[in-house]
C-alpha cells in the first residue's frame, strides 16, 4: 500500500476526518448565524470577515488536536498511549456521524428558512412574473410622490 493511502487509512482510523467534516458544518451554520443575527445585534456586516478568518484558524489546531489525542473512557489520552484492541474509535466516530447528521439538519432548516422568509423581489424594469417593462412609463412616473418642499436642495453623487 502506498504512503498515501496508508496516511488517508490513519486519518479515517483516527476520526480526523470526520472531525474536520463537522467542523466544516458547524462553521457553516455558525456563519449563517452570524449572517442573521449581526444586523439584528446592530453589529457590521463587515464583521463576519473576522468569523469566518477565526473559524480557518481553528481548523489546524483542530487536525492537530485530533491527530495526537484520542478519546478514551478514561478520558482524552494521546493516541500512542492507547492500545489498538482496547481503542473506542468507532464508537467514537458513530458520536461525530450524528453530530454531522444533526448539524446538517440545522443548516438544511437555515436554508429552508432563507428560502421561504424572504419575500419575491422583482428586479427594476420586470413585473413579479419576470416580464421586461418599460422603466419609464407615463404610468409609473405618475405614482411617483410629488416633492411639495421648496427648500433648495443639493444631491451628492458618486463618480463611480
Amino acid at each position: 500500500m502506498s504512503s498515501a493511502a496508508t496516511l488517508i487509512e490513519e486519518l479515517k482510523r483516527r476520526n480526523v476526518l470526520k472531525l474536520v467534516a463537522a467542523y466544516a458544518v458547524g462553521s457553516f451554520v455558525i456563519l449563517q448565524l452570524c449572517d442573521i443575527l449581526f444586523p439584528a445585534l446592530g453589529i457590521a456586516d463587515e464583521s463576519i470577515r473576522y468569523v469566518l478568518i477565526a473559524l480557518g484558524l481553528g481548523l489546524p489546531f483542530l487536525v492537530m488536536f485530533a491527530w495526537m489525542f484520542e478519546v478514551t473512557p478514561e478520558g482524552l489520552r494521546r493516541t500512542r498511549e492507547v492500545d489498538a484492541e482496547s481503542s473506542i474509535t468507532h464508537f467514537t466516530g458513530q458520536r461525530i456521524n450524528h453530530i454531522i447528521i444533526g448539524l446538517l439538519s440545522v443548516a438544511v432548516l437555515f436554508f429552508a428558512y432563507e428560502y421561504f422568509s424572504r419575500p419575491d423581489v422583482a428586479e427594476p424594469g420586470t413585473t413579479a412574473a419576470g416580464k421586461l417593462t418599460d422603466v419609464a412609463t407615463s404610468e409609473t412616473l405618475s405614482n411617483l410622490p410629488v416633492n411639495t418642499d421648496t427648500r433648495p436642495s443639493i444631491a451628492v453623487l458618486p463618480f463611480v
